[in-house]
């Protein structure tokens, strides 16, 4: 018996050098072979798990922690821990007011907050104080509106502020404002004062999308905006109806531009739109219910059609592209089927349970935020591909699996479950060998394939099973032999050549080789061989690529390294990978 109780106890971020790429190399392949089953929202929810009362705005700061503000205060998300921020009458340096209506996080690491009638604040995370920024008309130096309605920073470092009353350019490090305004009898002004949705191409050329359905009925108020940085005049694209060319509305609500450089416009009514910006042309992409597949938003709601528009456009990292609208639920065009799917509240489809959407955001890794009018807030991964189930009657816990060249399926469970496999003679006697245990301690641990074998284990030994012959050879089933491992209970087999054959036993590490049927014992702690569950319970095994022997156990005993030659296990930490 052999003494494994120096063994070498590593963390997981200590091994990425040695097993860590057999795991990339397994999620590499499920990712290769497995379609995706369409997307998945997963939804988020705050603290105490109440809705967040309509999420507004949604940002990404460098630390990759998301910002999101909302009509109930202002968020942030780690991945695991949401914290949340309020306004308090009691804290001068508190937030302004709980009713937000755009956040963006800035590069320097500030966080800057638009409120409904309370300005401008920025957040210091360092020192949770926020600063605030009213619109004071005796003073230049201050935003134009305290309703702030939206919030982007451009590549040189300047926020840009849509306002209720203009557009607003921001110098974060001065703190300047700039103030872009209709001029009545100048077409080189901003179209409209209220501007919702602001967007920089790819040339950093600035878009604003100006016009509301909110309380305005006047279809001429709004409009698309294209700003001369350098002379501070703007370029107006407005509605016409007779004109296919132009907008259908000027109510403009959503601006994108995907990875060819097209440019995208969404409006209130069926208004998507692409826009040729060397030209000025634009193109319709009106519902077309003969064509269904087509790109466009969705199906209008007959019910609140003076109220619906599209509320974001998204092209996500695998191609798709999303339409959100404000009463519609949303379109996804999957460029692989070439086909629209609609989702909304009716359809529940993966998990989407909103009619309605408003904001949409990706952040670096790829993952898209979408929210909803009605305080939804949905996560989705476009690189999250869904694993095929395949239904197998009576088989409710699988522990290992083979499938077979010819189709069969031989499935480890609490005994040998086997689909599609014409020899049942040969099946009835390997589970009457299999199941000389009796529930509940009998179970079929692992099948695994060695050359021109199938080795079999479980809580009846081994069974050897030539796959050309279908000869086998049962091991440690019943007598004497039985014994002499260190537990008759096999979990784990390791099939190192045919004369080394590692077992993990519910008690104990064994060295087989069936030629000489010589075991080698090994145990973590030999203090504790009367322990069933306990820390020499050995449930993982693995050779690595630089020949060391790794082994995991259950009853907390952790991951160990192993040196089988001098039959202890090292009693020091790894100095490196």
């Amino acid at each position: 018996m052999m003494n494994l109780s120096g063994i070498h106890k590593v963390t997981m971020n200590r091994m990425e050098k040695t097993i860590g790429w057999r795991l990339s190399l397994i999620l590499m392949i499920f990712t290769q072979i497995l379609p995706a089953q369409g997307n998945q929202f997963e939804e988020v929810v705050p603290p105490q798990g109440r809705a967040f009362q309509h999420v507004t705005g949604i940002s990404q700061a460098p630390d990759g922690k998301m910002w999101f503000s909302t009509k109930a205060g202002l968020f942030s998300y780690d991945g695991h821990e949401m914290k949340s921020y309020r306004y308090s009458p009691f804290e001068p340096n508190s937030m302004s007011s709980d009713q937000l209506d755009a956040v963006y996080a800035g590069p320097d690491g500030r966080i800057w907050i638009g409120t409904i009638g309370s300005g401008l604040d920025c957040l210091d995370p360092e020192t949770g104080i926020f600063s605030h920024f009213h619109s004071d008309t005796n003073e230049v130096n201050s935003p134009a509106s305290d309703h702030i309605l939206t919030i982007l920073g451009d590549r040189d470092g300047i926020l840009w502020l849509g306002t209720n009353n203009g557009l607003d350019r921001l110098d974060p490090a001065s703190l300047t404002f700039t103030h872009f305004h209709t001029i009545a009898g100048d077409s080189t002004s901003l179209s409209y004062n209220v501007v919702g949705t602001l967007f920089e191409d790819s040339q950093g050329t600035l878009w604003a999308g100006t016009g509301t359905v909110y309380g305005e009925p006047d279809f001429s108020l709004g409009g698309l905006n294209r700003l001369d940085k350098t002379t501070g005049t703007f370029t107006r694209y407005k509605a016409n109806i007779q004109d296919e060319h132009a907008l259908i509305n000027n109510k403009v609500t959503a601006l994108f531009e995907d990875h060819k450089g097209i440019f995208w416009i969404g409006t209130a009514g069926d208004g998507l739109h692409s826009l040729v910006r060397s030209t000025g042309v634009i193109t319709r992409h009106l519902i077309d219910p003969d064509h269904p597949e087509n790109l466009s938003r969705p199906p209008l709601n007959k019910k609140f059609e003076s109220t619906d528009f599209i509320t974001f456009i998204r092209e996500d990292t695998e191609g798709g592209f999303w339409i959100g609208t404000s009463e519609s639920g949303l379109n996804y065009y999957d460029p692989a089927e070439m086909q629209v799917h609609h989702l909304e509240s009716e359809t529940r489809e993966n998990g989407y349970s909103a009619r309605t959407t408003w904001k949409a955001y990706t952040s670096r890794e790829g993952v898209l935020w979408i929210s909803s009018l009605s305080g939804e807030l949905f996560r989705v991964d476009p690189h999250q591909k869904m694993i095929p189930h395949f239904k197998t009657s009576g088989v409710e816990w699988v522990h290992g699996f083979y499938d077979w060249p010819n189709g069969a399926l031989w499935i480890a469970s609490d005994e040998l479950f086997v689909q599609n496999d014409p020899r049942k003679e040969l099946i009835n006697r390997i589970k009457a060998e299999l199941t000389q245990i009796q529930e509940p301690y009998r179970y079929v641990s692992q099948i695994q394939p060695y050359q021109k074998e199938l080795w079999v284990v479980g809580s009846s030994g081994l069974i050897r099973l030539n796959t050309q012959t279908d000869a086998y050879t049962h091991y440690f089933g019943r007598g004497p032999e039985r014994d002499s491992l260190t537990n008759p209970f096999i979990y784990q087999v390791f099939i190192e050549s045919a004369q080394q054959i590692w077992l993990g036993t519910f008690n104990g590490l064994n060295l087989f080789n069936p030629e000489s049927g010589k075991i080698t014992r090994y145990y973590i702690n030999p203090m504790d061989l009367n322990s069933f569950f306990g820390i020499n319970f050995i449930n993982a095994l693995l050779k690595d690529r630089d020949n060391r022997y790794w082994v995991g156990t259950a009853g907390g005993g952790g991951l160990y390294l192993f040196d089988p030659v001098k039959g202890l296990l090292k009693n020091t930490w790894m100095s490196s990978g």
